[in-house]
């Protein structure tokens, strides 16, 4: 292997009269940290690459030369180096920088399959002018980065202030997807900026967007209805899980399965006429393109996300007393996510298409838990109701249990996704 001198040149910045210069101030081999090995990434000649765990508190940051791959993770920058790499030129807007050779400090050059950490000083800022952003989102906890630098910890909104200009804010919290965004400090004013951040597991797929949102734990909680010869039953020890904010949509599906079963067409409609075995394909498909461990939801995990997470009264619709504000019975399908969503964010858990779950048909006949699907049965349930039940709302209620032989296709039934957190 060749030595890997890593050279450090910045262009300047134009529109200062003299830019500022950036220190490396810490270089080391990380023999505890296996991230090259747990991401690892490969050279055109299958050698496994070197990661360079680079921290520099700057947007924007470019890196050329003779490297595999960048990706922006946690705030910092990682770069995979090729095996027969000889340079990496790191371009930030508006700063120079040292040389450094990486041969003085490492003087048989880098290691494949090992991980390094590097930081990246930018000089102390003065006290020049400054501007003032304030970041809201939808979790109650969340880390804020700004430039790569870890600034807050806790409940939003956060408050940064800081130098005129475009700036780069990372919002990182438990069960979800970091989320990035772009703002811009303008010198003596208060921004306001609102950052959402998506459920873990959330995904796009060839352009297609699917979020997913977090139910959690609940110790017991009351499901069926109290007025049905069937009684309520008191479910006890349900876990925390995710499921789709959305039913699957027709776009969702050509993307997956290269085809379209539906009889209403349209990308942003629900997918329907499929089948419960379908469903299994089309997941099993998914999972293996996305590499997600995606299901379909239980009985019990669906009345619990229609409910708003326990939330809603048990006569209730999915979202309201109101139909017309959150189910869609117009006599056809509609866009996904047209009505109102319930508690959880959840849209048409009432109306537009009905939805398989995963369990086997059973009655209710333990008081203390619902059935769990164990036996093989002749049908498959299927919740929600749909466009069609206009005339036989009750159909729509959160409790509504129906069933179809899961190898039978309707017009009126469709699905979402779940998956455990």
């Amino acid at each position: 292997m060749r030595h890997l001198p890593i050279l450090f040149l910045l262009i300047i910045y134009s529109g200062r009269l003299c830019a500022q210069r950036l220190t490396v101030t810490s270089f080391e081999v990380d023999p505890f940290d296996n991230a090259a090995v747990k991401f690892e990434k490969k050279d055109a000649n299958q050698e496994s690459c070197a990661l360079i765990i680079v921290q520099i508190a700057l947007p924007g940051v470019k890196f050329i030369g003779d490297v595999i791959d960048v990706v922006q993770k946690d705030g910092d920058y990682w770069v995979y180096m090729n095996n027969e790499a000889t340079w990496l030129e790191v371009k930030a807007e508006g700063y120079t920088s040292p040389q450094f050779d990486i041969k003085d400090k490492f003087p048989k050059g880098l290691a494949g399959k090992s991980t390094y950490r590097m930081v990246v000083d930018k000089p102390a800022e003065t006290d020049a002018p400054k501007g003032t952003i304030v970041v809201q989102t939808n979790v109650p906890e969340a880390d804020f980065y700004v430039d790569g630098v870890k600034q807050l910890s806790g409940s939003p909104p956060f408050k940064y202030s800081g130098g005129e200009g475009k700036h780069r804010i990372t919002l990182v919290s438990a069960g979800y997807n970091d989320e990035q965004a772009e703002v811009d400090i303008k010198l003596g004013q208060t921004m306001k900026y609102q950052v959402m951040m998506k459920a873990e597991g959330s995904f796009q797929l060839d352009g297609i967007s699917y979020e997913m949102v977090n139910v959690g734990a609940a110790s017991s909680f009351l499901m069926g209805n109290a007025a049905s010869p069937a009684g309520t039953f008191r479910h006890a020890g349900l876990r925390s899980y995710k499921i789709g904010k959305t039913e699957v949509t027709q776009a969702l599906w050509k993307a997956v399965m290269g085809s379209n079963p539906s009889i209403h067409q349209g990308d942003n409609l629900p997918v329907e006429n499929v089948s419960w075995s379908d469903c299994q394909d089309f997941i099993k498909q998914l999972n293996e393109r996305c590499g997600t461990h995606f299901r379909l939801p239980t009985e019990v995990e669906w009345e619990y996300a229609a409910r708003g997470g326990g939330i809603s009264a048990a006569e209730d619709f999915a979202g309201g007393k109101n139909v017309s504000d959150i189910a869609n019975v117009s006599g056809q399908t509609m866009p996904v996510a047209s009505k109102k969503p319930n508690e959880l964010g959840l849209y048409d858990m009432s109306g537009n298409v009905a939805e398989w779950c995963d369990d086997w048909w059973e009655d209710y006949t333990n008081k203390t838990n619902p059935p769990q699907g164990e036996k093989v049965l002749f049908f498959k349930v299927v919740r929600g109701g749909s466009y069609a039940d206009g005339g036989k709302r009750d159909r729509l209620r959160c409790f509504f249990r129906n069933r179809q032989k899961p190898e039978n296709c309707l017009q009126t039934t469709g699905f979402r996704l779940a998956g455990d957190n």
